[in-house]
């Protein structure tokens, strides 16, 4: 059922009353949810509280952000139909470089090892979420709802209702499962209560733009030093995106530092292994946190995405780790529905069971 309104100007905007899923949320996780499960013919809809709040254009600084995809993330996105719509070539990773200044040895991985054609790519995120609202639009599955706020969650044994605001009204939408991926903030977590492990790691991360002539193409390289973790991400043949993260002492020692002495602490830091370096700009800084939820699920309810576990961006296992999630969940409702049974509390409750050790793992581990 729905109930529809009309706006200034004419435009009938049409609010459902019923649908299978609510998502809440459509950055990358919301997104990606929705577009794992309309593929199975679910009625969803997406809340989305960020179109009141202007995206900063595509190429900015604020969208400067490379999120590095592992294979079975890059495999997902292409059976998902979402891999065509990024239109910029990706950045293929082959290698990747870990190492420590002042200590012997590395750590090297390499795809040919696996048998497997690359490790990765390397997509900016502002790419990504464009691809993903492609999809949705495409397929036409998926309503997105633009609305102001959550107000109240009804989370009982046989569904689930939201309460939220939209167009200075307020409405009402109920569901058999309910995901909340409205980022590590997350005002759904909070009322809920799902209980969460919260951490100001009072670090900083810095992203800039750098050029050089002596490192390999389709190699990612990580470098530890007393001064912070530097890791260096492949955009081009000479063209890396630079990810240095640190304490707050170190950043300010940094803040204010010119290209000329950039290129001295990244030549200290590398050696010779970056060759000639001919470009850096800095682009721009965020401070880091780190979240976890141990318990992910509560009755048709469940957390996804950053709303269930904020990670250290060097790790580059954030979105990565959310797909896997995404992939289990979609797979026990495609199997719930060929066997009729209901998407309900039990089929959360199982995807959780499944999914703990691994996010525990990941979580652990990228500390």
């Amino acid at each position: 059922s729905v109930m529809s309104m009309l706006e200034g100007g004419g435009k009938l905007m049409v609010f459902p009353k019923q649908v299978d899923i609510i998502i809440v949320g459509a950055g990358l996780a919301g997104l990606s949810i929705a577009v794992s499960l309309q593929q199975l013919g679910l009625s969803i809809v997406l809340l989305d509280t960020q179109r009141h709040n202007a995206p900063a254009p595509p190429g900015t600084a604020e969208n400067a952000h490379p999120l590095s995809l592992n294979y079975s993330t890059c495999k997902a996105l292409q059976e998902w139909s979402v891999w065509p719509y990024l239109e910029k070539p990706q950045q293929a990773i082959t290698q990747l470089h870990i190492s420590e200044q002042g200590r012997l040895g590395r750590v090297l991985f390499d795809a040919a090892s696996w048998d497997i054609p690359v490790l990765g790519y390397v997509v900016e995120l502002s790419d990504l979420l464009q691809a993903l609202q492609q999809t949705v639009q495409r397929d036409n599955k998926a309503l997105t709802l633009p609305i102001e706020r959550v107000e109240r969650i009804e989370n009982t044994p046989t569904a689930v209702t939201v309460h939220y605001s939209a167009e200075t009204r307020s409405s009402a939408i109920s569901a058999q499962l309910l995901v909340i991926a409205d980022g590590s903030a997350s005002p759904c977590r909070k009322l809920l209560d799902f209980s969460v492990q919260e951490e100001n790691a009072q670090g900083v991360a810095l992203l800039a733009t750098l050029s050089c002539t002596g490192l390999q193409p389709t190699c990612a390289y990580q470098r530890f030093t007393q001064q912070g973790s530097v890791a260096l991400i492949p955009l081009s043949d000479q063209k890396r995106r630079l990810v240095w993260t640190g304490s707050q002492d170190n950043y300010v020692k940094l803040q204010e530092a010119s290209e000329v002495i950039w290129r001295e602490r990244l030549t200290s830091w590398y050696g010779g292994r970056l060759g000639e370096i001919t470009g850096f700009q800095q682009l721009r800084t965020f401070p880091l946190s780190v979240l976890y939820a141990e318990e992910t699920v509560l009755a048709r309810c469940m957390l996804l995405g950053s709303a269930a576990q904020t990670l250290y961006p060097m790790t580059a296992q954030g979105f990565n780790l959310t797909v896997r999630d995404i992939i289990t969940l979609a797979t026990l409702c495609k199997r719930s529905m060929h066997a009729h049974f209901p998407l309900d509390a039990e089929l959360l409750t199982r995807y959780a069971q499944m999914r703990a050790a691994h996010r525990k793992r990941v979580f652990t581990r990228t500390q």
